[in-house]
């Protein structure tokens, strides 16, 4: 059970989101109405008027929202019932959230509630503060993209709603999590697709934070509070050795980390390894697990400071060979620049061994890349130093290709774990003591 972790207030969040499951998703009811407003109409009427008509002016989404609802009233004999479902989507969508105050999201539903003429019925104390505390931090730019989490659970309602109660219900004992999640995510996919080939496109993202927050309120047994696809690659990379060998090939065969719901399974295997370790009490962002992979999340590189490492090291390279100097993607010792820059050396590194006829193979274990899946082969294997880049004396110290190897990253995580960083050789000598004396 992925529901445990040390929020106080846990347990009302999971008590709404249960009866929103029940009453709204699976059902057509509502939250704070006896009507029913979660349902095909409805959300058909909301992609034509918002979506497919998108009102790109400068107003907030919000605002424009509220007119085009408004210029619709006299067309439409329900108006207060699509503000009512307006109101109660925002709901859903903030219920994740711990980053926007319980009072500010009340506000906010509250209003948009009130451009209908209906009075609102907190039936189910859905409005409660504790309730909309949140359960999870999804980061700065969560509140940044409401419409693009709008279109997406906009969308996607449309053909979830297109099926019948019964087709719908199939879905609805925890049991059958990841049948949902591929069949949503699927259905996504197709979607994002189609949006994207319109003239004028809206403003989507085919791997939405909301995603994560809408599984994990459907199935917590299964899923993760973990509401960032980054995080989720993380700790799969720093926890696939907790699986059996079975487990990890048929991940990494699937697609790694490149599948959202491979990954998500792969989280869950995870899991139930780590509770025979430490107990069902365990969270991804608690105590004892979290030290266990934080420190490889800080250490990433942030997507703009990558992108901007990469670009300087493609510009000076190019500047450097017109003026027969040394590839600079080749220089150590820079301390500041060095957190981005060896992860975009990597990436460049990886190619250029490649091309000298070294084929993929791990120098230690000898793992060989056929056996990973075509288009994930380069990212099983990873570039190691043999001279510590805390060693180098000088910015200018020059790499030759020789002072590197390529090692799988089983190896390469292996190898920084020892005592005093064994060189490769002295790891690879190791390795082979140790196959000796089990067999």
């Amino acid at each position: 059970m992925a529901k445990y972790n040390e929020l106080t207030w846990r347990t009302d969040v999971y008590a709404a989101a249960k009866i929103w499951r029940s009453k709204c998703f699976f059902e057509d009811g509502a939250l704070f109405s006896d009507e029913n407003l979660w349902t095909l109409d409805n959300f058909r009427q909301l992609e034509v008027l918002n979506i497919a008509n998108l009102d790109r002016g400068d107003k907030k989404f919000e605002e424009k929202l509220k007119i085009q609802l408004s210029a619709d009233a006299e067309s439409n004999n329900k108006p207060d019932s699509l503000i009512q479902l307006v109101a109660e989507l925002r709901w859903f969508i903030y219920l994740i959230s711990t980053s926007v105050k319980p009072e500010k999201k009340i506000a906010e539903i509250m209003n948009i509630f009130d451009w209908s003429s209906n009075a609102l019925n907190d039936q189910y104390n859905c409005l409660d503060v504790n309730v909309l505390r949140g359960i999870a931090n999804p980061g700065p730019h969560f509140s940044r993209n409401i419409f693009k989490y709008w279109v997406y659970i906009v969308t996607t309602m449309v053909e979830w709603k297109s099926r019948t109660s019964e087709q719908r219900n199939i879905y609805f004992k925890p049991e059958s999590a990841w049948d949902f999640a591929r069949w949503w995510d699927e259905t996504w996919t197709k979607k994002y697709s189609e949006l994207r080939n319109v003239p004028n496109p809206p403003s989507i993202q085919l791997r939405p934070q909301i995603r994560h927050a809408l599984l994990f309120f459907l199935y917590p047994k299964y899923f993760e509070r973990v509401v960032s696809w980054e995080d989720k690659k993380i700790i799969c990379q720093e926890f696939i050795h907790e699986i059996d060998k079975e487990t990890a090939e048929k991940y990494m065969q699937k697609g790694g980390f490149d599948s959202q719901i491979d990954t998500d399974q792969t989280i869950f295997a995870i899991r139930e390894k780590l509770i025979k370790e430490h107990g069902k009490k365990i969270d991804f962002y608690c105590d004892p697990i979290k030290p266990l992979w934080w420190a490889s999340k800080e250490s990433q590189p942030t997507k703009k400071t990558l992108r901007g490492a990469i670009e300087k090291i493609k510009t000076s390279n190019s500047s450097s060979k017109q003026n027969g100097q040394s590839s600079p993607d080749a220089i150590e010792g820079n301390p500041k620049f060095y957190q981005y820059y060896a992860k975009a050396r990597k990436s460049l590194r990886r190619p250029k061994l490649n091309k000298m006829g070294q084929p993929l193979e791990c120098e230690c274990c000898k793992t060989k890349c056929e056996i990973y899946p075509e288009k994930i082969r380069e990212s099983a294997f990873e570039v190691h130093h043999r001279k510590a880049l805390a060693d180098y004396s000088t910015l200018g110290e020059q790499t030759n290709l020789d002072d590197l190897a390529i090692l799988c990253a089983n190896c390469h995580n292996a190898i920084h774990a020892t005592k005093d960083l064994l060189d490769v050789e002295e790891f690879k000598q190791s390795l082979k003591s140790k196959c000796a004396g089990e067999t």
